[in-house]
């Protein structure tokens, strides 16, 4: 997932933001509501559990880990939690999102780099505001291809069918998927920090996502009998943009915090991920005088199920 980490690597999620009453208001009424698809996550784009590993002893891992070939199962579960107040009225929403992906590696045309075909098996629960069943149905046996860097970053990625929100969001967890790694591999002990700026476009929303994330790699744990190295990273970001919408023009502006660890095997296979994201947010429509205060909880984990 994503080191931006990921808001997810994610993936990342959905808000809804109910104009209703600036439309009470006299304002222009529209009969679509707004959707902003905001990145918080995985260093993001989803949040990915794999359980607290048991420290091993008397094992001595390899000088530096490397990504390497591998075909894996996993399964990827993202739940989202938006909290809003509309005229000093509470309102919440919930959307939860469950898939299983394939992926195979097999050595690339250049040192280091691995070509990457990832499949989306099935989505075994999507539901919450705005879902629709028909969409899961039709993400099942979504494709993409890429090339994985030793970086952990995939590069020309293309597939993924249609432009719809849940066909967006799966793209970017593809896109973010994998952890964000040292060029020159893994040890125990490393640490290194990201600074990143992103301009993305949302639901039709420009959003500029700027974040810093610190990366520690821990000691190495057992985990479902792989002795694995864990990711912890830190990120510490910003989103701002502006749109228009049922012929108002709109600001969002907010901030938050990820929380997440990434497993990778000592013998290179990526095991899974957990992480935790909360951030606070202001959509403004100035026209109305209207100002939505919001908080949103995210939870993504993945997990190497084969």
């Amino acid at each position: 997932m994503i080191p931006f980490p990921s808001f997810g690597t994610g993936v990342d999620r959905a808000l809804e933001i109910a104009l209703s009453r600036a439309q009470r208001r006299g304002q222009k009424s529209s009969s679509s509501s707004l959707w902003l698809w905001l990145l918080v996550a995985a260093a993001a784009g989803c949040t990915r559990t794999a359980p607290a590993g048991r420290p091993v002893s008397g094992v001595q891992p390899p000088s530096r880990v490397r990504l390497v070939p591998d075909t894996a199962r996993y399964r990827v579960a993202s739940h989202l939690r938006v909290e809003q107040r509309l005229g000093g009225q509470p309102q919440v929403s919930n959307l939860s999102l469950v898939y299983l992906l394939s992926v195979a590696l097999v050595p690339g045309s250049t040192a280091g780099e691995l070509k990457a075909q990832i499949t989306v098996d099935s989505v075994t629960r999507y539901e919450g505001l705005g879902a629709v069943s028909q969409a899961a149905n039709e993400a099942q046996r979504l494709r993409f291809s890429g090339t994985l860097l030793p970086t952990g970053e995939l590069r020309d990625l293309q597939g993924g069918g249609s432009a719809g929100p849940l066909h967006s969001e799966i793209a970017r967890d593809i896109r973010e998927f994998f952890p964000r790694l040292p060029s020159s591999g893994l040890a125990s002990g490393d640490s290194w920090t990201d600074t990143t700026e992103q301009e993305i476009t949302s639901g039709g929303v420009p959003l500029t996502i700027r974040s810093v994330a610190e990366h520690l790699v821990g000691g190495q744990v057992e985990d479902a009998g792989f002795r694995v190295l864990p990711i912890r990273t830190v990120t510490r970001y910003t989103f701002s943009g502006a749109g228009r919408q049922g012929g108002q023009e709109f600001t969002v502006e907010g901030s938050g915090r990820r929380h997440a660890t990434e497993y990778v095997s000592l013998d290179g296979r990526y095991r899974g991920l957990v992480a935790a994201d909360t951030s606070d947010f202001t959509i403004s429509v100035p026209a109305a005088g209207l100002s939505i205060p919001g908080k949103q909880f995210r939870a993504d984990t993945v997990r190497a199920v084969r």
